[in-house]
């Protein structure tokens, strides 16, 4: 059952002098509605005198949906709860003031739930574990549901978390989910922000991960460390439908492919990405300088060789870039000290013949 709607209510008595000659409106505040006195202009004639009343509505506050509390409190029953996060979660405190969850202040219904442990890096006691249990599906409304850094104790991410039709943001990195990422997830096509990222999380063989490429308005992927070994080299081609996505990290996924071209370079917005630690055996590929928004480029790490190719000069919103840790050789491109914007550069550990140069401030450094 809804709470009752509360009215706050500001209202003023209006005077309305209907005159024969001609109308006048007259606003008298209710404190001086004692006063008889004929206006300044006193020569009209007036026919008649209407008191209205005014009524306006200021706001409107609504609890929780009933169902949306009952389905919140079914999924507190299968969630272990050591530090007690979710002590506020009982009746008959209104849903909307429970630890984490978040109203719609018009409809009342359950938009987000924040449920991310903030302090798991310092006491592992606070994470929240158990079941994620199907009676979250009654939050029709949610748009966003963080999870992130908890311990799910090796659970399956459920299935039935890609019914969420209007979702915008899920995390669920690093709450050690296991087994393989349900393509369900493709499901939710309204999604912008995707963390998935866990040392336990893999894809099945055979996924090519096109339930990935149906997240057409994703702007943020984060999946550190999920096994996609089994993906390359079909992961690019996936991610590549994604013409929204402005950051990538994919560092440490066991990825074995880097294409050197594609026919067509569909992540224009990227302005971050991040292959660190995987096993491309690959050369530098040359699409990369198709994307003209970048600003963060990092694939350490990635056992990448050969020469680097001149097209750098491309990428002139480039802050970062980190090739540390591959096999690279050659002369390093002659464009690359254009870039006005690079403030940080790591080549380190390669095998370039030729100098470089690393800015600091207005001195330049040469280390061979």
């Amino acid at each position: 059952m809804v709470q009752p709607t509360t009215f706050y209510i500001l209202y003023s008595y209006i005077h309305v002098l209907r005159c024969a000659a001609c109308s006048q409106l007259v606003i008298r505040s209710p404190k001086s509605m004692g006063d008889t006195r004929s206006p300044s202009h006193s020569s009209l004639s007036c026919s008649c005198l209407v008191s209205v009343l005014f009524l306006t509505l200021v706001t409107t506050t609504r609890g929780c949906m009933k169902a949306e509390r009952d389905a919140l409190l079914a999924f507190k029953a299968g969630i272990l709860d050591p530090s007690r996060r979710l002590s506020s979660w009982h009746r008959p405190v209104d849903c909307c003031r429970w630890s984490g969850v978040v109203c719609d202040n018009t409809t009342g219904h359950v938009v987000q739930l924040n449920l991310q442990n903030a302090e798991a890096y310092y006491d592992n006691s606070t994470v929240l574990g158990g079941e994620i249990g199907p009676s979250l599906l009654s939050l029709t409304h949610l748009r966003r549901l963080n999870l992130t850094q908890n311990d799910f104790g090796g659970a399956r991410i459920p299935k039935f978390l890609g019914s969420f039709g209007r979702l915008r943001y899920l995390d669920l990195s690093y709450s050690n989910f296991g087994g393989a990422i349900p393509p369900q997830l493709g499901n939710l096509s309204t999604l912008r922000y995707l963390s998935l990222s866990s040392y336990n999380l893999m894809i099945d063989a055979g996924d090519d991960l096109q339930w990935l490429a149906r997240l057409s308005s994703l702007t943020f992927l984060q999946m550190n460390f999920v096994n996609l070994s089994t993906a390359s080299p079909d992961w690019l081609r996936a991610v590549n439908q994604l013409p929204s996505l402005q950051q990538l990290y994919l560092s440490g996924c066991g990825l074995t492919a880097l294409p050197d071209s594609l026919s067509r370079v569909n992540l224009t917005a990227l302005t971050t990405l991040d292959l660190r630690g995987n096993f491309f055996n690959s050369t530098f590929p040359s699409w990369l300088f198709e994307l003209r928004s970048l600003s963060y480029l990092a694939i350490s790490n990635s056992e990448l060789y050969g020469t680097v190719p001149a097209g750098f000069g491309n990428l002139t919103r480039l802050a970062q870039l980190d090739l540390s840790g591959n096999s690279l050789s050659g002369s390093i491109p002659v464009d690359l000290w254009s870039l006005a914007s690079l403030t940080t550069l790591d080549l380190s550990h390669n095998s370039f013949t030729s100098p470089f140069y690393l800015k600091s401030g207005t001195r330049q450094v040469c280390r061979s």
